[in-house]
């Protein structure tokens, strides 16, 4: 851990001065690279970047495309989960993240090489078929790193910040997906792919990697936290490893008839679905975007949610079956339901790192593995398993069973019960979801500034409580951080004190106070800012009425 916080320091101290204000101006700069990320896989996945469809008579080589770049990931990311239990990031460190990039890069553009149109027509088809294959399986390995690094970054985000940076990279991912196609009119070669698929299936991932490393490599949690969580693999609930085995069996079983339906349709019929999938995902990134601005978080039901997406998943797909199957547009809302689940998941992971100060790499190692080896087994079985089964009413029960599986397992593995255990805050820096959704509407509060009656509600709220009850200058200044979200490393590095020195103001604070907890700290301190603002309320209305 030590190492890879010395080359996150060391990476911030090089980073050019113009870099540095521009993520200082706009903070959300680095979770921009999950948008590259995804607008990469929407456009590999649909083969729009790479393939040439005036030459390529069958999905065989998305297939294998797909299946050997989601099979590396899987792999490295559970390994970089493993690593990362044992007290180490390298995985995601700047280095590692910028060749992980960069190896993608160069395969990316091996895979175009070998494309018909240009080595392709003068290498053995065997060894062109290899040569494809192995640069398949480095891009996977690649883009696994780089997808560790942007679940870094999330987890260092404010739940509220992470839906809204989700939403965000959504629509950055959806814009450079019809960029892309809207520009494919000049190719070097008549038939081959045109000059923007070249950039972006061959830049995107080392664009990807270049903005993750401007984020955090840790999450929130640093000094004795951080040592403290090293070893964290046997510290997560077991409702965490019910909600990863769901995002497995939803991968899975969506996989399943996204890739039968790859199959089955010419390719130009596949792009179109993934258009039309990128129509629907800018539509659920407005959603992200309002959710997070707006939401009442004292109703939102994230357990609730994704219980819903598993429900309409297997329905979806039972529904396509007995509607034509692979023939239905059905299977493209059933594809649908998975980008859901895993926009969902990817934010369930940064609340679950951002609450419990846990390792980002583990975490997302661990959940993101699950997703990705659901997607290979489920893209598989689709491709070259699903067309072996006799056309008719085997194959309509085939997937009839398929939803109704994931119906009934979704309802066991993963209701409201789990995901209320899988966000309970247990100890005292543990903060509940609810409280940290409004750390970031504390914080705001807390640098509104001024004199007089227009000082900030927030202040004065803590100003007059601290008075009230006799608390000292440095108990103050404690009692302020505390009523802020912030814990007990970062209240220990901002005011110069050691952290058993800070735990021991923190229960001075609390016994004076009267609470017994940072909840019940920050419910008092609600309490005396409504009370401000009434007062703020009541002068300006005097004031208006000329009294």
């Amino acid at each position: 851990m030590a190492d890879a916080d010395a080359d996150c320091a060391s990476h911030d101290a090089e980073r050019p001065a113009l870099i540095a204000r521009l993520v200082a101006q706009w903070p959300a700069l680095p979770s921009m690279s999950f948008g590259l990320w995804c607008a990469w896989i929407a456009l590999a996945y649909s083969g729009s970047t790479w393939l040439s469809l005036d030459t390529e008579t069958n999905s065989a080589n998305l297939a294998i495309f797909y299946v050997a770049t989601t099979l590396t990931q899987a792999i490295a990311l559970v390994v970089g989960a493993m690593l990362a239990a044992r007290g180490t990031t390298r995985v995601a460190s700047n280095r590692a993240v910028m060749l992980g990039g960069a190896v993608a890069t160069v395969c990316c553009l091996g895979v175009l090489a070998l494309g018909p149109h240009y080595l392709g027509q003068f290498i053995d088809t065997g060894i062109s078929r290899a040569l494809f294959v192995l640069c398949s399986l480095a891009i996977g390995a690649g883009m696994a790193f780089i997808s560790l690094r942007c679940g870094c970054v999330f987890g260092s985000l404010t739940p509220r910040r992470a839906l809204v940076n989700t939403g965000l990279s959504q629509l950055l991912a959806a814009m450079i997906f019809f960029a892309n196609n809207a520009c494919g009119a000049w190719a070097p070669v008549s038939g081959g792919p045109s000059v923007a698929s070249f950039i972006t299936f061959t830049m995107l991932p080392l664009g990807a990697a270049w903005l993750a490393c401007q984020g955090p490599l840790t999450s929130a949690t640093s000094g004795d936290e951080a040592r403290a969580d090293r070893r964290m693999g046997p510290q997560l609930p077991f409702s965490f490893w019910r909600l990863v085995t769901l995002a497995f069996l939803i991968a899975l079983v969506t996989s399943l008839m996204r890739g039968a339906v790859v199959g089955y349709h010419a390719l130009a019929v596949t792009l179109e679905g993934s258009t039309l999938l990128m129509v629907l995902r800018v539509i659920l990134a407005a959603g992200f975007v309002l959710v997070g601005v707006c939401a009442d978080t004292q109703h939102m039901r994230f357990g609730r949610i994704t219980s819903l997406i598993a429900v309409f998943s297997s329905s979806v797909i039972a529904v396509a079956a007995a509607l034509g199957g692979l023939a239905s547009g059905w299977s493209i809302l059933a594809y649908f339901a998975s980008i859901m689940f895993d926009l969902v998941f990817w934010c369930l992971l940064s609340f679950f790192v951002r609450q419990k100060h846990v390792s980002p790499v583990a975490v997302y190692g661990i959940g993101r593995g699950a997703f990705a080896t659901g997607s290979t087994i489920g893209w598989a079985l689709g491709t070259w398993v699903a067309p072996l089964v006799p056309a008719g009413s085997p194959t309509t029960m085939l997937y009839v069973a398929s939803a109704m599986a994931l119906l009934v397992l979704s309802v066991v593995l993963f209701g409201e019960r789990d995901y209320e255990a899988l966000f309970t805050a247990v100890g005292e820096r543990e903060l509940p979801l609810e409280d940290l959704f409004d750390v970031e509407l504390r914080r705001s509060a807390a640098s509104e500034a001024g004199d007089g009656r227009r000082e900030g509600a927030f202040r004065r709220a803590i100003e007059g409580r601290a008075s009230r009850c006799m608390l000292s200058a440095r108990e103050r200044d404690v009692f302020r951080l505390l009523a802020m979200g912030y814990g007990s490393d970062y209240i220990a590095a901002t005011l110069g004190l050691s952290v058993n020195t800070v735990r021991v103001h923190t229960h001075n604070v609390y016994v004076k106070l009267g609470v017994h907890s940072r909840t019940e700290l920050m419910e008092l301190v609600d309490r005396d800012v409504a009370l401000e603002r009434e007062g703020d309320t009541a002068v300006e209305s005097y004031g208006s009425a000329g009294i």
